[in-house]
This record gives structure tokens, sequence and C-alpha cells, in this order.
């Protein structure tokens, strides 16, 4: 694999991508920017082979992270949180966000969430005609919580899942809720197996395992995240589980096409992209030359893959593409 194009953003004092979308024939990058000391939302715009379209800053008066986007009908969903404050321990007083935009960023409607305290999304999809949501609540006893909410960003419903010492979300999708959790100083992960009204089927805790996102394979889920010090890729059922680890290495994000997944994250303090096929087989391995992590990757039709990355020495959002 190596870098045909790389493109670096530097908006005010930080940049950093957090998620993307599809969007019609291109594909918009969710992440946050730092100007005058207040976090704001940022929105790029794409086409399939990389070029930048447009960018967008959204969010005035108050502070405004994005944590997530997706493509719901004709428009656009981030979710995040907002009217906080942000610090290096993961911020206070959020109150979990969504922003509905349209193809080319504009604002049409926003609304605020009180879940417990300190809410945050971190993942959302669409659910039939619902959006399914999760994050966490970071009070003194940090939860994590679902909501459903109507395509008109109302919310209908929310669970709570334990109250432990910490908590990491990993992902919501059509079949199952991931995340991580801390008791008596030791970590584990929950994979819950559930319906179409969010209700448990069959729930597996793992420990040692910190998930950082998840998504389906099939009727099996690909869990990925850090075992120790090795980034993981986990591929679990009721009944069955495969790993392979990645010595020295954090894997964020995973994305599918054609049966094959792409891993990104960081490996050695560089960005580090991992190719493997559905066996969980390893193809190919890509390292950037800058200090930072790929919070994503994602496969264009061409084959290509687009990687959004972030530069910590330079404080900037990279979005590179890569051939297979």
């Amino acid at each position: 694999m190596r870098v045909i194009k790389s493109r670096n953003y530097k908006i005010g004092e930080d940049t950093i991508f957090t998620d993307y979308c599809k969007s019609e024939n291109s594909f918009m990058i969710a992440g946050d920017v730092k100007v005058d000391g207040k976090y704001k939302i940022l929105l790029v715009n794409i086409d399939k082979s990389g070029n930048e379209l447009w960018t967008r800053v959204c969010g005035a008066g108050h502070e405004y992270e994005a944590q997530t986007i997706l493509e719901s009908d004709d428009k656009c969903i981030v979710g995040g949180n907002a009217h906080g404050r942000a610090t290096e321990s993961g911020g206070h007083g959020w109150k979990a966000y969504i922003l509905s935009v349209n193809k080319s960023g504009e604002k049409l409607k926003e609304m605020t969430y009180k879940i417990g305290n300190n809410d945050v999304i971190y993942t959302m999809i669409n659910r039939g005609d619902e959006l399914w949501a999760m994050g966490e609540s970071r009070s003194k006893e940090p939860s994590v919580f679902t909501m459903r909410i109507n395509k008109e960003l109302e919310l209908l419903e929310t669970k709570n899942y334990g109250r432990y010492d910490d908590v990491l979300a990993g992902a919501i999708t059509s079949k199952f809720l991931t995340y991580s959790y801390k008791r008596l100083n030791k970590w584990f992960a929950r994979i819950i197996r559930v319906d179409e009204e969010l209700n448990k089927i069959w729930e597996r805790h793992i420990s040692e395992l910190m998930i950082y996102s998840s998504i389906e394979l099939g009727n099996s889920l690909l869990v990925v995240g850090t075992k120790g010090d090795n980034g993981i890729a986990l591929k679990v059922g009721e009944h069955s589980e495969k790993e392979v680890q990645f010595e020295d290495s954090a894997v964020l994000g995973a994305a599918t096409r054609d049966e094959l997944v792409i891993l990104a994250g960081e490996h050695r303090k560089r960005p580090v992209l991992y190719l493997l096929n559905y066996d969980l087989e390893l193809l190919g391995k890509f390292v950037a030359r800058f200090e930072g992590w790929y919070e994503k990757a994602f496969f264009t039709d061409s084959g290509e893959i687009i990687a959004m990355g972030y530069s910590q020495a330079k404080n900037m959002g990279v979005v590179s593409v890569i051939t297979q």
C-alpha cells in the first residue's frame, strides 16, 4: 500500500477528524476545530478521489464536538456533545447533541438531550424509521446509554447499562451493542446481542479487552480495539470467536468491502492501516511517516482507501488516499 495523495487541515489551534459517511457521490467527514479556545464542529465534503469540495465550521456561542456522522434520507446527521466545556480529561457539563444538515452542510435542525450528567453520543445508525444512538454518561458512576430517536430528532426512549468505575463506548449496530467497562481496576468488554427493541438476546463479557469500534460481518461481529499493548481484531459469534493481534498497536476503526477489511489505528506512535480478509488473514500493512494515528479508513468504489488521521506534532487533521 502507498499514498497517492494527502491533504492537511488546520483551522484555528487544533483540527481533528472523528467519523465519515457516504453522501450521494461524495463523502462527508466530521470532526472538530478549536478556534479562540473553543471547539466547534468541522464538516469536510470530499469527492470519491479525495479532493475537497467544501469545508464548513458549525456552532456558535457554546462549545460543540462531533463524534459520529451518518446519512439519513436526504440529510446528514451529526452526533456528539454540546453546551459543555472541553478539558484534557474529556470535559464537563456536556449534553448529548444531534445536528441535522443538508448535503451542503447547512444546518436544518439541532437538539440537545440530558440523559444523565455529562453526556456524549459516540455512535449512531439508521434503524427503520428511527435513529439509534449510543454514548457515555460520565457522572460519579459512569454508564453507557442508548437512545431511540425518530427522524424529527425527537427522543423516544433511553436505556442505561450499568454503573461502573469507568466506561468506553464501542459501537451500536443493528444487532449488537458493544462497550468496555472498568471495575476494581480491571477492564472488561461487554458484547450484547439485541433485538429490534434493543432488548438483550444474549451477552458475553471478555476480560482485558478495550473496544473502540465494531461492525457486523454477516451473522458475526468484528470488534476492534486493544488488549494489553497490542491492537486486536476479534470476530465474535454467540458460541465462537477468532482473533488476530497487532504488536504495539491500537486499532480504532474498521470498514469492509468485497470481503476485505481495512483497520485503522496507531502503531508505535504512527498511523497504521491493516488490510485483512474475512478470515482475519493479514494481506497488507501501511505505516505513515508522521506521528499520530488514523481514526477511520474506508474503501472507495474504485478500490482505493481513504484514511482520516491526526498529526500530533502539528495539531492538524490529515486525509490520505492510499492504494491497496
